[in-house]
């Protein structure tokens, strides 16, 4: 493969440029367009096929006119053929001479039109010709008919039909059709100079540098092995560069960063097959939330996943909107399409069973709220049809009148008793709830309600603190075509530093519209907290006992007892 720099004097670069314009190139190993000894040949024959073919160009009938009498004859031709052939048959039948002239209906279709009207003495009027043929008539008069011309017959057509039959074959016998483009003077140049055999020496030196060429690409696979095969290990095989979070450190298949909810997602990946994702998402065990990115300024769009690890997932929906920075600086909005819920974190777990439990509590109140709200509505619809029709001027109302509906009192007295025995119930419960707090000393108090937390909170903790250690980016890598072998481990702790949850600072603005807090909202609560461990200090240092509140901590001073109960004995005998 040679290039016009592998040349060595003008006119073989000048002859290479000519077959890769007119034949084409192969790439060189340099990237540039070369030829090879094919093309090089194929060139060289064309050129000879081309100049031979020139050579036996027949008497041309109108000299350097020819070719464009040629193309003129070619335009009219078979419109030419069309006007004798309907002369014929009007010559042949005067009746059809309806059906041969069409009429001009539509000024649109006057191209469809004969060339001109046909008549049995099958000549064309020069001077009648169909004016949307006018100007491709005229030209292939003024190279064919004498000057002055005004009627054609067809004979004198077909003579001139018969003056283009040899210059038609002998066009269309026509070799290196390719090289035309270089011109007569150049072809015959490049044939009489010879230089077919440099160029394919050329070649075959070329091709003895074939192992030397190819020890250069090992050598240029080399370099590429230097310059990205430590990236590769710690990207594909180690994860350094994910595991590192340092300052500027990405890995390669991070994308950016996700701000949304008050939180910042760190962690986020192109997502190139949702199907794919919609498999393989749900075994990672991370609380994923995928979204749709569209730049204004770029005019892209594209689908990724974020990775959150911490903060609440209460206001986290699909439709909520968010803001996307590529790594590139590149703003993107951001609209979530669906979320993968898992575990975020042990303290979300902790309050996971009690959200749920008010959710459900909440649920119910508005379910009980509507179910009243529909059956009062119901029933001051009912009597506002009743008074309707028990108003005097309407249909059967003195008959509705005079049947008073009578008083049911065990109907009342059932009521009134089932309102009781609610009432009592309720009673006994908080009675024997107060009666067990008050019997029950305050230290195993406190050790109820935490082990009462404990039944309630443990599981959900234990299983999110399993899910947390387990958390695995594998099968998200996985299913964006990355073959990942091992376990992509996304620990607590680590967790933590993929997502930040931004606070508000500190401000002291003047609020015109705040509302005072009166002072004894803002002491109450410090002077709560001092007598609470002002109580729990004398609780268990043993200074309640007074008042029937033994501390555990404190052992009785049981031999001070004996002693006081001896001295009281003596002196009362």
């Amino acid at each position: 493969m040679i290039t016009p720099l592998s040349a060595t004097d003008e006119s073989q670069k000048k002859t290479i440029a000519d077959i890769i314009a007119t034949i084409g190139s192969a790439e060189d190993r340099s990237g540039e367009g070369g030829v090879n000894a094919e093309l090089t040949e194929k060139f060289y024959a064309a050129c000879a096929d081309w100049s031979a073919w020139k050579k036996s160009a027949p008497a041309m009938p109108y000299g350097d006119k020819t070719q464009a009498a040629f193309d003129a004859y070619n335009a009219l031709k078979d419109k030419m053929n069309d006007y004798f052939t309907r002369c014929s048959l009007m010559a042949f039948d005067a009746d059809v001479a309806k059906a041969v002239n069409i009429a001009v209906t539509d000024i649109k279709d006057i191209g469809s039109c004969p060339l001109a009207a046909p008549t049995a003495s099958k000549t064309l009027d020069i001077n009648a010709i169909n004016p949307a043929w006018q100007k491709k008539f005229n030209a292939l008069a003024a190279l064919t008919l004498t000057e002055g011309k005004t009627e054609l017959t067809e004979p004198e057509w077909r003579g001139i039909e018969a003056t283009f039959s040899e210059y038609a074959a002998w066009l269309g016998a026509k070799k290196g059709a390719e090289v035309e483009a270089l011109g007569e003077d150049r072809i015959n140049a490049i044939l009489t100079a010879g230089g077919k055999d440099a160029l394919l020496g050329l070649i075959e030196q070329d091709k003895a540098l074939a192992d030397e060429s190819s020890s250069i690409d090992e050598v240029k696979k080399l370099m590429y092995y230097y310059r990205d095969f430590y990236r590769l290990l710690k990207n594909f095989v180690l994860f350094t560069d994910f595991y590192s979070r340092a300052p500027g450190v990405r890995a390669m298949f991070e994308l950016g960063q996700l701000y949304i909810d008050q939180r910042c997602c760190d962690l986020c990946i192109r997502v190139s097959d949702m199907g794919k994702h919609a498999d393989m998402a749900s075994l990672s065990g991370i609380f994923l939330i995928y979204f749709k990115a569209t730049s204004k300024t770029l005019g892209k769009s594209m689908d990724a996943v974020a990775v959150m690890t911490d903060g609440d997932i209460e206001d986290l929906r699909p439709g909520k909107n968010g803001i996307f920075y590529d790594l590139q600086g590149h703003d993107w909005d951001a609209v979530i399409t669906k979320i993968v819920d898992n575990p975020i974190s042990i303290k979300q777990a902790f309050w996971a069973p009690y959200r749920k439990v008010w959710e459900f509590c909440v649920g119910l109140i508005n379910k009980s709220a509507a179910d009243k709200d529909a059956k009062i509505s119901a029933e001051l619809q009912a009597k506002v049809q009743t008074v309707a029709a028990t108003t005097p001027g309407t249909p059967d109302a003195a008959a509705k009148t005079d049947k008073p509906q009578a008083f049911d009192i065990a109907k009342f007295a059932g009521i009134f008793a089932a309102f009781g025995m609610a009432i009592g119930y309720i009673g006994s419960f908080f009675t024997a709830l107060a009666t067990g707090i008050k019997n029950t000393p305050p230290h195993q108090l406190i050790f109820v309600i935490l082990a009462l937390m404990l039944i309630i909170s443990g599981p959900s903790c234990f299983i999110a603190w399993m899910k947390l250690r387990k958390r695995n980016l594998g099968p998200i890598l996985n299913a964006n075509g990355w073959a990942i072998n091992s376990k992509v481990l996304v620990n607590i702790l680590f967790g933590g530093k993929l997502t930040t949850v931004a606070k508000y600072p500190k401000m002291k603005l003047a609020d015109p519209y705040d509302q005072k807090t009166p002072a004894w909202k803002i002491w109450l609560p410090t002077v709560l907290t001092i007598l609470v461990i002002t109580f729990l200090a004398l609780y268990f240092t043993g200074n309640l006992e007074f008042i029937g509140l033994t501390s555990p901590f404190v052992k009785p001073d049981t031999a001070g007892e004996i002693t006081k109960a001896v001295a009281d004995t003596l002196s009362a005998k």
